[in-house]
């Protein structure tokens, strides 16, 4: 899912359409997996920051609380800080990529995979990067 590819501009458009409707019933789980993660190896780190912050501000504090937990004790995020929580994401791509793995694959982050996806191809299409 990155870098833009127009071949994939119908499949970015659906995931956005899911993402704006709130409805992800007609979506490959799989393939998204697979989409978010070439998005995490090959995006610009200052990217990902800002869609991981706009996805993890939308997630309940709950649920980021449950994200946090997965975080090394040295990174001592705050789940009430989706900027922060962003920003430990850019930086576990490369201290700790096997734990990023792990939080990518959360339960939480996974069902929430979609909604990840219809972010990253929105800005993808608005900035055809």
């Amino acid at each position: 899912m990155w870098p833009f590819d127009t071949n994939n501009q119908h499949t970015y458009q659906t995931y956005v359409q899911a993402y704006e409707q709130g409805d992800y019933s007609n979506i490959d789980q799989n393939q998204v997996r697979g989409h978010v993660r070439q998005f995490v190896q090959n995006a610009p780190p200052d990217v990902q920051e800002r869609i991981f912050q706009q996805h993890f501000a939308e997630l309940s504090p709950e649920q980021r609380a449950q994200i946090v937990q997965m975080f090394p004790s040295e990174y001592q995020v705050d789940p009430n800080n989706p900027a922060a929580m962003a920003q430990s994401m850019t930086r576990l791509k490369q201290e700790h990529h096997d734990v990023l793995q792990r939080i990518l694959d959360h339960p939480i982050l996974l069902a929430a995979t979609v909604g990840l996806a219809g972010l990253i191809a929105k800005h993808m299409l608005e900035h055809r990067q």
